[in-house]
């Protein structure tokens, strides 16, 4: 095999080993979350998050080398796998065949990152949900997920891709136009700062459209039956969003507070284990940061 492949190889493997290492500490308590909020817009009645959510940790908290072989948890890790792989591979890729930087590409790596990672971490969080949704939902015995929820959970993801690719550039923008005694006081004098908290706010504030949106396609699912309307489909999805949003929100923390950078120090550490930079070539931070948030 010549040199030049044997080093592609090598940081491929790099790229695929930083992912799975970063998956499987993110996945868990991932898990934990989604189920849970499965779990309470599957009951007949309102129910208190917390205690939904202790039910679902303590197998994590007590058993944890059981808990990351279930299948709640493999489902999960599948997702943050392929999506921290695929971030990976790209960077790798359009490193290896754009290292002399002599044939710009057509389409720029940012454009071809975001397409590559939408499209595998949205095709596996519908997977992943409709899944989930069959293991908790309210259906006795499990059913098919209806089409339409499929097209809901997809709406939802397109939502969030928006707000976390599209949007964080405005707000940074909206943000520099502060004064700059209001830019001091809350820590945005420097550009990567507002571009910082502008990626880590928005995946956060948009809960509060996706979860109505997520709720209601768990809403099809686990009241099939012909004869409720709109309107009654929305008060159950009001009932249980002052529970689904903030948990949402909160499983926010562990993709980007653990997984992210996990995924991009193990890339960079076994990278230059074996040769070559951990750079990402396209010059963003797909990679620690928004290739996550909408799993």
């Amino acid at each position: 095999m010549p040199e030049d492949h044997r080093g592609l190889t090598s940081h491929l493997l790099c790229d695929v080993t930083a992912a799975a290492s970063a998956s499987i500490a993110v996945s868990p308590l991932v898990a934990v979350v989604d189920s849970s909020v499965i779990r309470v817009a599957s009951s007949t009645q309102r129910q208190h998050i917390l205690p939904i959510l202790w039910n679902s940790f303590k197998p994590l908290l007590f058993s944890p080398h059981r808990y990351i072989t279930t299948r709640t948890s493999r489902l999960l890790f599948a997702v943050y796998l392929g999506t921290y792989s695929t971030a990976n591979a790209i960077d790798t890729l359009q490193e290896h065949f754009n290292k002399d930087n002599t044939n710009p590409p057509a389409i720029s790596p940012t454009t071809t990152k975001l397409i590559g990672v939408s499209a595998i971490s949205t095709a596996l969080t519908v997977y992943k949900d409709s899944c989930l949704t069959q293991m908790f939902g309210a259906a006795i015995k499990p059913k098919p997920v209806p089409r339409i929820s499929y097209a809901i959970f997809t709406l939802r993801d397109v939502l969030t891709i928006y707000a976390c690719f599209v949007c964080p550039p405005i707000l940074s923008a909206r943000l520099e136009e502060l004064p700059d005694s209001v830019k001091d006081q809350l820590l945005l004098g420097k550009p990567e700062a507002r571009a910082r908290i502008s990626q880590l706010i928005l995946p956060v504030m948009v809960q509060f459209v996706s979860t109505p949106i997520h709720l209601f396609a768990l809403d099809l699912y686990n009241r099939s039956h012909a004869g409720l309307g709109f309107a009654d489909r929305l008060a159950r999805v009001g009932r249980d969003l002052p529970a689904a949003v903030p948990t949402r929100m909160m499983r926010i923390l562990p993709a980007f507070g653990v997984g992210g950078v996990l995924n991009t120090e193990m890339r960079g550490a076994l990278r230059g284990w074996v040769g070559g930079s951990g750079r990402d070539p396209s010059g963003s931070n797909v990679n620690g940061w928004r290739a996550t948030v909408q799993v």
